[in-house]
């Protein structure tokens, strides 16, 4: 194609001489039928100062992308190597892009299914990539003016970036240094999201070490910047003034860093931040984040469009900071930790019309939907549709805590261990999917803010759930009472008592395990289980066994039921008012009996000798031959059973004990196999239960199957 762009030029340059006009006109063509392109240029002027076009016009009929442009300037440079480009200057430059929807593969986990970090693996190559070509591609001079670009993005949304005018200069007397200069203004929009800027500079000092490593400082100043981005920062538009940013580190196609001297400013708040990870040689993703001593007043300045406008009437003395340090261990399951030093000396004097304590007694709850009040809730004892704390069930309060904020009793209303647990997952996922959210920053969501989901409001639920627990001192009982008595179980279904009424016609103290799961499996998603319940959708009896299995097993772990519930609990769920009846899996269930009882007085004595370790649980397979192939064939031969016969449902001769650790992932810890397999020759009196361990060909130390199980009758199973 550089041949083509080369012929269509000349011709350009020498369009009024004869036959040239034609000759410009075939080499048109043949760019829009060998390339799909089309290029037109109006004027072609070539003299001692260089190239200039005007009138260009360029068209990708395949990638269905037009770009204009008005004026376009090049001036070279010769020296004894050839010639260079040493400056550019392009003026009304209009560019429009529809790219085609292209599914590519989620990366947010392995091949087999297990949690990496392929996503934050592929951002480094990107940003490298990036940084090399802005630094090597980038003339002396670069001037832009009046330049927009418009996209429509393949889930339909527009987006455009408008730049009044842009001067990117490399210094001729220090190599290693760029500076980028806009007083034109500088506007960029995104569907529903926008930001505006009048100017900013930007200064860049970079060494390239090597094609893999480019060590780069860059210091950033803006002018006011005005933005609107609702689902992600916030959904009124705000204005930041000053922002200020500082960055040194090094870019590599592996890896990251970033020195701890970087920081960020704005408003009157002021952030130190560093980040270290590189593939090849770093143990751990390493972020580390400051934010200076400021007083309240300059927090509530540097965010001023909070949801609850009443903060901004209470009146406080002091202030508050942190450092917090992140260490993510770069190979499963990825353990992580995080060590979090606050330092504060708030006080409130006045909480003006930001009245909290009514918490502390009956008061009343306006429940909104779309930002519209629908219902007002009465929440004191008296009212019918409000439950003491007491008067729920025990099993509900322990799955509920467990399942939304484990250290909930232990808090001050934000867990520093959920907040890194979600950054964690954010970091697996390449996305924001968890926030780290308490039950006391769901309380205050419910009670005091919006439903919208973005930054702003998480930051005001930090805010909010520290004073409620510290300052207000809520008792955790109470916020846990409120909790219960306001979220929602459905469409127009708020609190557990209309909650076990409508799904099965109990109060909350009768709840049994069963019922339990069922109400901590809606919570998180109201609507949508009703919807399916409905419907009786395959997706929910599959999702919801899976929740029964997984939720059980890890309140079991953690010794917050005991074996007896564990294994008499019911996996087949009667619905009232005529919601049906669910019939869901559990693996135990399908044990033949022999295996059943010999595993559960297995698991009894890991309970009692074996505290602080993760539980066994089971996994149903089929029996093994000795070179560790399946034999299930073998056992349908073996009693009748082929495909033309009306299928048998059969119990499972044999299990896997599966260990998990804290993340869910699977342990493959000798040890833990090899302590089981002890305890169910213990209680194995008959010896008809053989461990994997033992076989005479391939070891498998998690399987244990039943002994002569090919003798077996019909009857017996």
């Amino acid at each position: 194609m550089k041949k083509e762009l080369l012929l269509l030029l000349v011709s350009a340059c020498i369009i009024k001489l004869p036959l040239a006009s034609r000759w410009h006109r075939n080499v048109q063509e043949r760019l829009r039928v060998k390339y799909g392109r089309h290029i037109s240029l109006d004027v072609v002027t070539i003299n001692f100062k260089g190239l200039t076009v005007s009138g260009l016009f360029f068209s990708d009929e395949r990638k269905d992308c037009t770009v204009r442009i008005k004026t376009f300037r090049l001036r070279p440079v010769i020296h004894l190597r050839g010639w260079a480009i040493r400056g550019i200057a392009i003026k009304g430059m209009t560019v429009e892009y529809n790219p085609r929807a292209v599914k590519t593969p989620s990366a947010s986990s392995s091949a087999s299914g297990a949690p990496s970090l392929d996503k934050l693996h592929a951002i480094y190559p990107v940003l490298h990539k990036a940084l090399r070509l802005f630094l090597k591609r980038t003339p002396e001079v670069l001037r832009l003016s009046d330049m927009s670009f418009s996209i429509r993005t393949s889930e339909n949304r527009k987006g455009s970036l408008h730049v009044g005018n842009l001067t990117v200069l490399k210094n001729p007397c220090d190599p290693g240094a760029i500076s980028v200069d806009s007083q034109g203004g500088l506007s960029l929009a995104l569907g529903a999201h926008s930001m505006t800027l009048a100017s900013f500079q930007v200064k860049l000092d970079y060494n390239v070490e090597s094609p893999d490593k480019i060590r780069f400082g860059i210091s950033t100043t803006t002018s006011a910047i005005r933005f609107l981005s609702p689902f992600v920062i916030t959904d009124q538009e705000l204005v930041i003034d000053p922002v200020t940013v500082h960055m040194a580190g090094t870019s590599g196609a592996n890896g990251l860093s970033i020195g701890k001297d970087s920081y960020l400013n704005f408003n009157k708040m002021r952030f130190a931040f560093s980040y270290d990870h590189w593939i090849d040689r770093s143990e751990h993703v390493a972020l580390n984040v400051k934010l200076h001593y400021g007083t309240v007043n300059d927090f509530l300045y540097s965010f001023p469009a909070f949801v609850n406008t009443a903060i901004y009437t209470a009146s406080f003395t002091g202030g508050f900071g942190f450092e917090a340090a992140f260490k993510l261990k770069a190979t499963q399951p990825f353990p992580h930790q995080i060590d979090f030093t606050p330092a504060h000396d708030l006080s409130v004097i006045d909480w003006g019309d930001l009245d909290l304590r009514s918490l502390q007694g009956p008061f009343t709850h306006s429940i909104s939907v779309n930002g519209k009040p629908v219902r007002a809730m009465e929440l004191s004892p008296e009212s019918p549709g409000f439950t003491v704390v007491e008067d729920i069930s025990p099993y509900f309060k322990k799955a509920v805590v467990f399942a939304e904020d484990s250290e909930f009793y232990e808090h001050h209303g934000v867990s520093i261990d959920s907040l890194g647990a979600a950054l964690r997952q954010n970091m697996i996922t390449g996305k924001f999917s968890s926030g780290g959210s308490t039950i006391t920053m769901q309380l205050v969501k419910n009670l005091f803010l919006s439903q919208q989901k973005n930054l702003y409001r998480k930051v005001e639920e930090y805010f909010l759930s520290w004073l409620v627990t510290d300052f207000v001192k809520v008792d955790k009982s109470r916020q846990l009472e409120i909790y219960l008595n306001i979220i929602e179980f459905g469409p127009g279904i708020y609190g557990i008592t209309e909650a076990s009424e409508y799904y099965f016609s109990k109060k909350p103290a009768d709840l049994t395990l069963s019922e339990t799961l069922v109400m901590t499996y809606i919570i998180p998603r109201p609507k949508f289980f009703h919807a399916a319940l409905l419907e009786k959708t395959p997706q929910l009896i599959r999702n919801l066994g899976v929740h029964f299995e997984g939720a059980s097993r890890r309140l079991l772990n953690n010794r917050l039921i005991s074996l007896e519930d564990f294994s008499s609990m019911q996996f087949e769920v009667r619905f009232a008012n005529g919601l049906g009846t669910l019939f869901l899996r559990r693996e135990m269930d399908h044990l033949h009996v022999t295996l059943k009882e010999t595993y559960l007085k297995a698991l009894n004595l890991w309970l009692r000798r074996h505290r602080g370790k993760p539980c066994p649980f089971v996994s149903c397979t089929a029996p093994r031959r000795p070179e560790g192939s399946f034999a299930r064939k073998d056992y349908e031969r073996d009693n009748g059973i082929n495909g033309n016969e009306k299928p048998v449902s059969y119990p499972s001769l044999a299990f896997d004990v599966v260990f998990k650790d804290v993340y869910g992932q699977p342990r493959a810890v000798d040890n833990l196999f090899v302590w089981f397999a002890a305890l169910v020759r213990e209680v194995d009196t008959g010896e008809k239960v053989q461990w994997g361990g033992d076989s005479g060909g391939v070891k498998d130390l998690r399987h244990f199957e039943l002994l002569d199980w090919q003798h077996l009758n019909t009857a017996e199973i």
